[in-house]
């Protein structure tokens, strides 16, 4: 135990200006941060994580570096701050939060930065601190001889520098080695109290009488994601100690989630009283058959359900067995705050609400976000984010000032998506604010949903070009045909006039000429009016005139001889909800007709409001093949066939192509 100071007599420098920090508000009727970190004031809503906790505290006590890992997801900032930082301060401990800004212009280096947070954090604890001289580093800072710091109520203090996030030393200095080399190099230097080589030298002898070399009156933390392991190892031979003393965070058990739920959210659950009371006896009392009622209590509760919701989640099946059920901590706190918003005012969270809520939080969390009349429009929110702020399996950032000049995002939108959704945050990175995703949770999200999305764009793009290429194909196939009629009717004029010049010696003769000329002049008039009476179904089908498109249709042929298929291929993708698939319409092959009555193309009239396109026009080289991208099929398809042979007049087929496609569609 500390003792208190007999003797103080120090002078604190300036303060350094702390960045603005704008933390999720925590309350009796709001106990869950959603995505966000618990922060230290709200440390009287977290639970589930004392045994962490207090092994941290243990191994922080006992070395001078103490290191905690765990998967992205499982709340190690929460634990730190929420859990961590209370016990450190109840002992004369100094918490001082890191995370280190590789950002390319920053003022502060990331050295600077370190000893810019530990004057931060000293002021605001109103400790008497020795000032610091402007040559010296961190590392002969803390080792002179008067580095003593001191609390309000006299007690020395020990800073306790706990890097958090510092995976992102590898992730966010790719291609700068020599970047990475010289903060580990200083890093290393603090953890193994090994004097740094600008202090080793005959020069610096006058500096090096002012330390207490072997003096370590400080604590270090590093806390790094899981994945980071291997980057991290790669350290261990300039800081042997590196894992000496380390936890491994795992997801929560079924039971601890349950009591977490309970604990922070009495207040708004509907059976918060009761499952608290029987989680009380559970832990109190000992009696066998008291505790088994208190169980059935607990396992039948609200909150019971939401944590078997979450674990659930992502689980091939969804497999109702709960002795596996794995819980992250921070799908848990996301879930319970999607719950707690969905519920009326003056309700609870019941039963009802849970099982009308879905499995699928994080995807309605960020799609209700994107929906917000407010982040909707132009630009296009979500594909600024899914461009800029994910670089592959981890969160990107992007200057907040930069987007709104560069027209990426809107001053009203970034506002939605910050302050009502909590979609992003805005962190300050020396003397830049940036755009971040709130949790690296959502980033599979956003890349599943830009997937999608450009698996969409590349379909409408390939749709457009298969339009393009069978419009044109169609054009040139008219065209032909219309030089056929005029050739029709230039030789029904030819042979008109050479009836007449030998009409005077060969009137019968002329007289079939005539007869000749005039049918052929019927087959050129009949050929054209063919041409303007498909022309005239496509302007309909084009225009969504329902009523003319049905009286053009009736006046044709209905053949029923040409008989149609289609196909439904699941992309297993979704959209609004729904389950997308490839849709194709095709003539089956031996239905068509052959010689003389070959098809031409065929026009496939999908008269739907949802249809941005109602033509899907296929021709020979396609066999007649159309596709679509959608989640429905059309009970109603007029197929208009028009042949090679000019003279002979299209013909309809009008069929259900949900009953083809069979299995139970459903109707559009």
């Amino acid at each position: 135990m500390n003792s208190p100071r007999q003797n103080a007599a120090s002078v604190p420098e300036e303060p350094a200006e702390a960045s603005p920090v704008v933390q999720t508000k925590v309350d009796k009727l709001n106990p869950w941060p959603g995505l966000d970190a618990y922060d230290e004031a709200s440390s009287a809503f977290f639970y589930g994580r004392s045994t962490e906790s207090a092994e941290l505290f243990r191994l922080i006590r006992l070395d001078s570096l103490t290191v905690i890992y765990g998967k992205s997801g499982l709340g190690k900032t929460s634990l730190l701050q929420a859990g961590l930082f209370p016990s450190l301060r109840a002992e004369h401990y100094l918490p001082v939060l890191v995370r280190l800004d590789f950002a390319e212009g920053i003022e502060n280096p990331p050295l600077e930065q370190v000893r810019q947070r530990l004057r931060q954090a000293l002021e605001s604890a109103k400790a008497e601190y020795p000032a610091t001289e402007g040559y010296e580093s961190l590392w002969e800072y803390l080792h002179r001889k008067d580095a003593e710091f001191w609390s309000t109520d006299n007690f020395p203090l020990t800073p306790v520098l706990v890097f958090d996030q510092f995976e992102e030393v590898f992730s966010r200095t790719r291609g700068n080695e020599k970047s990475i080399e010289q903060v580990l190099d200083w890093l290393a230097d603090l953890i193994e109290n090994r004097i740094p080589p600008e202090l080793a030298t005959e020069a610096a002898g006058a500096r090096r009488s002012r330390l207490d070399l072997l003096s370590q009156r400080y604590r270090i933390v590093l806390s790094f994601r899981e994945d980071f392991l291997p980057e991290v190892r790669t350290w261990e031979k300039k800081v042997p100690s590196l894992l000496r003393s380390s936890l491994r965070l795992e997801p929560m058990s079924r039971e601890c989630a349950v009591e977490t739920v309970i604990r922070s959210g009495r207040p708004v659950l509907g059976d918060g009283e009761v499952a608290s009371s029987a989680l009380d006896i559970l832990q109190q009392n000992t009696d066998t058959s008291t505790k088994l009622r208190a169980r059935t209590v607990l396992d039948s509760s609200v909150a019971t359900s939401i944590v078997d919701l979450v674990g659930r989640r992502g689980r091939p099946g969804h497999t109702t067995d709960a002795s596996d059920t794995v819980i992250e901590p921070v799908l848990l706190s996301l879930c319970c705050t999607q719950l707690n918003k969905r519920r009326a005012a003056g309700a609870h969270i019941d039963k009802i609400l849970v099982d009308k809520a879905g499995q699928d939080i994080l995807e309605t969390f960020y799609r209700d976000a994107l929906a917000d009349p407010k982040v909707k429009g132009e630009p296009d929110a979500a594909r600024f984010i899914e461009e800029y702020l994910i670089q592959g399996d981890f969160r990107g950032d992007y200057p907040k000032q930069e987007a709104i000049d560069e027209n990426k995002l809107r001053s009203e939108q970034l506002a939605a998506l910050t302050d009502r959704h909590r979609l992003l945050r805005i962190v300050h990175r020396g003397d830049t604010a940036r755009i971040e995703l709130i949790h690296d949770r959502l980033v599979p999200v956003v890349r599943a949903s830009r997937d999608i999305r450009k698996a969409k764009d590349d379909e409408r793009q390939k749709l457009a070009r298969d339009q393009d290429r069978e419009k044109r194909e169609r054009d040139e196939r008219d065209l032909r045909r219309l030089r056929i009629a005029i050739t029709l009717f230039g030789l029904l004029a030819i042979t008109a006039l050479g009836a007449a010049g030998w009409a005077v010696r060969a009137s019968r003769e002329a007289y079939k000429a005539q007869v000749q000329a005039s049918k052929n002049e019927r087959i050129a008039n009949k050929a054209l009016q063919q041409i303007s009476y498909a022309f005239d179904i496509r302007k309909a089908a084009l225009s969504h005139d329902q009523k003319k498109l049905d009286e053009l249709a009736s006046k044709l042929e209905q053949n029923n001889r040409i008989r149609f298929a289609a196909t439904a291929t699941d992309l297993h993708y979704k959209a609004g909800g729904l389950e997308i698939y490839k849709f194709a319409l095709f003539p089956q092959p031996e239905t068509l007709p052959k010689g003389e009555d070959s098809v031409a193309f065929i026009t496939y009239l999908a008269a739907h409001p949802s249809f941005q396109n109602t033509l899907l026009t296929g021709g020979p080289a396609s066999e007649f093949v159309v596709s679509y991208t959608g989640w429905g099929c059309l009970t109603r398809i007029v197929a208009l066939t028009e042949y090679d042979d000019v003279k002979k007049s299209p013909t309809v087929t009008v069929f259900d192509m949900c009953k083809l496609l069979g299995g139970g569609w459903a109707q559009e």
